[in-house]
This record gives C-alpha cells, structure tokens and sequence, in this order.
C-alpha cells in the first residue's frame, strides 16, 4: 500500500508553535494570558533552535555526506523563512494588538524617551540602586578577544558615538537572571506604568559609558542560541554525573544556531558582531526592540485578576479525604486523579504516609523533572530517614533540567537513598512509583502510573493523569521494570499486561492497530482514539494510514508534532489539536477491540524516541467508573469547537467551528468531575 510522504516533523512542530501564537491572537482569551502566550511562544522556538536546529546544523556541516549535508542546509533556509513569518507575527500581535489593549486598561509600556522628569529620576535612583552594580561592559576591539556571550541571555549592543571615543562598540548583558524585567513605575495612580529593564539601561547609558567621551549612544538588543546537545563521552573512567556535568559547562561555548538581532542595528556594527560571532546567513534573525519575551511569561499582574483568567480550586477526591490513610484505601480500590482539576497532593501525601508507615519497607521511584522545592523529593529522603529502602532513578540527561537533576541525586544520595545508575543511550521516562509493605502477614505493593511528572508545580499547569492501584498482576510487571532499570537487559523481560519501551509498546501499539484492522475487514466495529504530544513515528503514521484506508474508524489528538498529510476531511481519520489554558500533556490510547473497550494511559508517546530509545511506561486501565471518565475526556476533545485545531497536510491550523452547542473540553471536563 502506497502513501504520500510525511510531513516533516520540524515543519510540524513550528505549526504547533503557531497554535501557540493564535492563543496570544485570540480577543476571548484574557490580556494578560495573551501575554504570557507569546511567552510560551518565544521559550518553545528558543529550545528548538537549542536543540532541534543545533541537530541540523550538525548534519548540515558533515563533509563526509555531502548530499545529506546540501539537503540539511536547504532546509534550515526554510526553517528561517517560517520563523520570520512568525517573528513577524509576534511583534505585530505585541505592538497593534495588546499593547494598544492594555492602554484601554490602564496599563501601559513605556520606553526611555516616554519618560517624564519624575519618571527619569525614579528610574536614575532604581538604576544607581539595583541595575548598575549588576552591568559589566565589555569593549569589543580588534586588540582584544571577543568575549563570550551566553546562550539565551539578552545584551544590548551599544555604539559609542563621538569623535574621542576610541573604542566604539560594545556589549552589555541585560541581568534578568537577577532582576525583574520589568519595574513598575511608583508615582502614576490613575495608570499602571510599566518600563522594561533594557530602557532602564538605555536611559542611563550616560552613566556607564561617561568614562569613554562618548557624546550619544545607540544601543539595540542581540542574542545568542547556542547548540545545547549534550557531547557525552562514552569512554572513561569518570561517573555518567561527572560525564553529564563536563557536558553541561561545554553548552556556554556551543556551536551557534540562531543570532536574533534588532533590525535598526547599525550595518557596521552588524558586521562587527556577525565576523566575530562567525554567524552564517541562515542562522542571522532580524527581529524588533526587544528579544526573549519568554520572560512575558511572568509579567506583572498588577492585581488585576480581570485580566487573567478565573482560578479554578481543584476538586476533591472523596474517596481520598476520609481519616482512613491512603495507604489502606488504595490497598482496597484503585485511584485516578486528573490534574490539575484534582490536586497532586494525594500523591505527595500517599508518599508522607509511607514515610513514617511502619508497615511500609521499601520504596521505588523514577524522576524526571522534580519542582524545585519538590514535597516528593523531601518525602523519599524523610522516608530513608526513617529506615526504608529507598531507590531512585533520577533522570540525569532530562535536557534542560540536568544540573537540577545531578543536585537532587547527590542530595539523594547524602541522606541515604541508593541512586540507580543512569542508563547509557536510553532516557527513563517513565511516571513509575512503587510502596511495598506488609499488610495483615502479606506482602503488598501500591504502584503509581502516570502521563506526568511528580512535580507540583507543572500539575497546576499540565493537563495530566495518574492511576493508583494495588493490583497484583500490575504491581507484578512494575517491579520487573524497576528491574530492567537496574539491570538493562530488554530481552530477558516479557511484559503480559504494561506496554514498556523498549521491550514492547511499539509492537502491542502495531497489534492493537492490526486488531481494529481485522475487525473492520470482517465489517464489524472498528475504533481507535489516539492521544498524545507528538505523532512522529515513521512506522505508527503509516501503520494508522493504513488503518484508516481498511475501515477503521480513527481520532486523533495530537498536540504537538503531526506528520500526517492529511486533506482537511478525510474520510475516515477526524485529527485535532486543543490549545487552551492548560497544556495538553496527557497520553491516552482507546481501542473497541471487539467490543471490550481498551484504554490505556502512560508516558510514551509516537514518537521513534519514546518507543525504542526510552524506557516508557503505559497501563491498561481495568477500574469501569476509570474506563468510563478516560473515554468521557476523549469524547469532550473530540467534540471541541472552541479550542480545537484541524491537523491536516497544509499546515493552516484552521480552527473547528460548527453549529452544534460550544465544547470547551477542558473546563467542561472540569464540571463534570466536580459534579461527580
């Protein structure tokens, strides 16, 4: 069976980050959320040139492939020509849209040259005060090396004009990792005014360069992506932590991938900076006055709760509030939380309790991505106080959060937890926890399952979901996992009931499929309902291509990558992507399977990555009133038509408009489950 080529999973990612865009765009979503999207906007494409690009144009430099190298290099000019577009679009959303908005508001953001003369010497006195003991000039000049600029960080090139200036560039890095930046100005009452911290610095320019002679000053922002890939040597006697932190250090010196610069730039100065940072004509962005607005993100919200949207308290779980110990109940039924409608707290309570439970002997546990004051964390280190057994993969190479990570495992480690060893080449991702303990002469074990990390934090921003059970047959299988952890032998374990990467999910994935498949050629119901981030895998898109040619009814929600080149209605595959105030993060795989109804939930997804390079995890869920919410939640997104996004082959994020009454999935979800 023949089918068209797929799209190409960048493409298709910086389709999704347009998602992103229309969220910033769109008038129903409130002013200062828009504001916090083009954040989102701006942190997703900075890790993408940090990392997807930085790939890229590692293959675009190989000499030993040349074709492959031409096609690499062809492909980052069109990578270029689609962030433009969107860069352009940004700006135009900032400056004719919310900016004009929050005027209406009250609220404006002001540059240097709006200053009036209070404001001008309020912001001299904060700029004395808290900026300039915190701004280092480096004069560029052809005598001297050209410093280092940091990845991601700001810095405003600065040329010093006058005839005794002898040296007449330089840069100065904007210190948002220790200052807000943005500073509220004191002594307007009717309107909020608002000054970013790079104008701060540009109105005192005078002050830092007065040494120079210089006469005026123009200065514009730059900054730096860098390839932050991490090159870990395989060979050596040194620790993989000790590997993964030398790794670390080297990201300050990578290869350049993306030189974002402010248009008006003087051509001469462009060139200066262009020469010394050897940036290539592809990986040079103009942009506006202002870069990294990721740090919009956490913009101000001036008390203004109107302009945010309504805080939603997460809903109790019953079951769970009872003076009984969760320990006991859970060793009775199984538990399913939906964050962040419902709150993590039960798991980070179920971990309290098993830390000073004396019933309870051991614990088991793969981490990821740990909030940075993690209750989890501090539970399994107050555990092994305690006397229990405490073990723990912490993820070492989870990409940006590896020096958070090596901390954590060291700290771990002081206080008596045994650290299992990172695995070489194969990522843990898995959402695994495991409590043994004895119970009336037996053995039992309560395991944790989940889409999500154990981080209350992104549980309050992540549309997530874990399952709780004592059931044995699961419990069984989780305990051989740990096992593959600690002795990394894929083919000496089998898995009857959990999907576990590397071993199987690929394989029970393409077996599910082909099930459906069959029963759609005996013209019996055929169904499937796949959710997840990302639909990359070159063998599961064909495999669902094929599905949908023999019958089988198949829905798609996918957030993220989408490499399907579908036409808008194809006649028996109905794809959505749901963007909205929480990020869609959970994995859940519905098959009708003759009738029987399978629904699964893990933390793989479609991805080649997750399937053959990862240890995933992924649970049949066996609880009816479970099967019967999980199926609900798929229903409320494929019935979306306020947030939902065609996914189709031109790439146009047409939104799913129709007569029928509004869906909103994600709060209407929220009702039910508060009505339950």
């Amino acid at each position: 069976m023949k089918f068209p080529e797929l799209i190409d999973r960048d493409i298709s990612w910086l389709a999704f980050n347009e998602r992103v865009l229309q969220e910033a765009e769109d008038p129903q979503v409130p002013l200062m959320e828009r504001l916090r999207f083009l954040g989102i906007f701006s942190s997703n494409l900075d890790e993408f040139f940090r990392v997807r690009i930085a790939t890229i144009k590692r293959r675009a430099e190989l000499k030993s492939a040349k074709i492959e190298a031409r096609k690499a290099a062809k492909f980052l000019d069109e990578v270029k020509s689609i962030v433009l577009k969107q860069q352009k679009k940004l700006n135009e959303i900032y400056e004719n849209q919310i900016r004009p908005e929050l005027v209406e508001q009250g609220i404006q953001i002001i540059n240097e040259t709006e200053l009036t003369a209070l404001e001008q010497e309020e912001i001299g006195n904060y700029f004395d005060l808290k900026v300039a003991p915190r701004l280092f000039p480096l004069m560029i000049s052809d005598l001297r090396e050209f410093p280092n600029i940091d990845d991601g960080k700001i810095y405003l090139a600065v040329k010093l004009l006058g005839e005794q200036v002898h040296d007449p560039y330089a840069i100065l890095n904007i210190p948002t990792q220790f200052l807000t930046r943005f500073y509220v100005l004191k002594y307007e009452e009717s309107v909020k005014k608002i000054i970013l911290i790079d104008d701060v610095i540009r109105a005192n320019l005078h002050k830092i360069f007065k040494i120079t002679g210089a006469t005026g000053y123009e200065a514009h922002t730059i900054k730096l992506s860098r390839d932050a890939e991490l090159d870990i040597e395989e060979s050596g006697s040194s620790s993989m932590m000790d590997k993964i932190a030398k790794s670390i250090k080297q990201r300050k010196k990578g290869s350049p991938t993306r030189f974002i610069y402010d248009l008006h730039i003087s051509p001469d100065f462009f060139k200066v900076l262009s020469n010394k940072l050897k940036i290539a004509k592809t990986q040079a962005i103009p942009g506006s006055r202002y870069h990294n607005f990721k740090d919009f993100i956490k913009f101000p919200s001036l008390g203004r709760t109107d302009l945010e949207y309504d805080t939603i308290k997460p809903i109790r779980i019953s079951s769970l509030e009872k003076n009984e110990p969760i320990l006991l109940h859970l060793l009775k039924c199984d538990e399913l939380i939906a964050y962040p409608y419902q709150s993590f707290s039960y798991v980070a309570q179920l971990l309290r309790e098993a830390s000073i439970n004396p019933l309870v002997t051991e614990i088991n546990a793969t981490l990821y991505r740990l909030a940075e004051f993690s209750a989890v964390a501090n539970a399994l280190i107050n555990a092994a106080r305690n006397g229990k057994k405490v073990r723990v993969l912490t993820e070492l190479r989870a990409r940006f959060m590896e020096r958070e990570n090596i901390e954590w495992s060291r700290r771990l480690r002081d206080e008596g937890v045994e650290i299992l060893d990172t695995i070489s080449n194969v990522k843990v991702h898995s959402k695994l926890l495991q409590i043994k303990l004895m119970h009336n002469g037996q053995e039992r074990f309560i395991g944790h399952i989940g889409t999500g990390n154990f981080n209350e934090n992104t549980a309050t921003m992540y549309a997530d979901m874990s399952l709780l059970t004592s059931d044995k047959e699961i419990n069984r299988e989780i305990s051989m996992v740990f096992k593959l952890i600690r002795n990394f032998k894929p083919d000496k374990f089998k898995f009857n009931h959990l999907w576990v990467s590397p071993t199987n999910t690929r394989s029970r994935l393409i077996e599910s499929i082909d099930n459906e498949i069959v029963e759609a050629k005996n013209k019996r119901p055929a169904h499937m309902i796949l959710k997840c981030n990302s639909l990359e895998d070159t063998e599961l898109c064909y495999k669902i291509l094929e599905a949908a040619e023999k019958g089988v009814k198949v829905e798609l929600l996918i957030r993220g990558i989408f490499r399907l080149p579908l036409a808008l209605k194809h006649k028996n595959i109905k794809a959505l992507s749901i963007l909205d105030r929480y990020l869609e993060h959970s994995r859940i795989f519905y098959f009708n399977a003759a009738g029987k109804e399978l629904i699964y939930i893990g933390s793989a997804d479609i991805m080649t990555r997750n399937l053959d390079y990862r240890i995933e995890v992924t649970v049949p869920i066996k609880n009816l009133e479970h099967k019967t919410l999980l199926k609900k939640y798929l229903e409320l997104q494929l019935d979306d038509n306020t947030k939902a996004r065609y996914l189709h082959g031109d790439l146009s994020n047409t939104y799913r408009r129709n007569n029928k009454p509004l869906v909103r999935s994600q709060m209407d979800y929220y009702q039910i489950l508060n009505d339950i």
